[in-house]
């Protein structure tokens, strides 16, 4: 695997601590392994964006995050109001399979709640 300068700064500042390095959807696509379970910041613009209720009834936002080259899929139960074809910047925890029950959710990022 074959890993770019950014990317390896940006892993090198959240090993310290420090504050990460933001990172856009095509290079997080392309390091899923490395980024895997890592609190990570995230710039692209929003689409897809859908709001919807989970099976015990609490609010949840969820939209793709994308660059000129990928997208990421973002959830969030925050009360933030996000708009479709905005530029973001989005801070949670990356994972390449997380799974809802028996549903299997790829390469999401999950923002923090307040």
């Amino acid at each position: 695997m074959r890993l770019s300068l950014s990317l390896l700064l940006a892993m090198a500042a959240l090993s310290t601590g420090a504050s990460a390095t933001n990172l856009y959807p095509s290079q997080v696509l392309a390091n899923t392994q490395a980024l895997n379970g890592q609190k990570i910041s995230v710039i692209g613009v929003v689409s897809f964006l859908k709001a919807g209720l989970t099976p015990d009834g609490a609010p949840y936002q969820s939209f793709k995050l994308c660059d000129a080259n990928a997208c990421i899929q973002v959830y969030t139960r925050d009360k933030s109001t996000y708009t479709e074809g905005k530029q973001l910047t989005a801070e949670g925890y990356f994972w390449a399979v997380r799974h809802v029950g028996s549903t299997p959710h790829f390469n999401e990022l999950v923002l923090d709640s307040n």
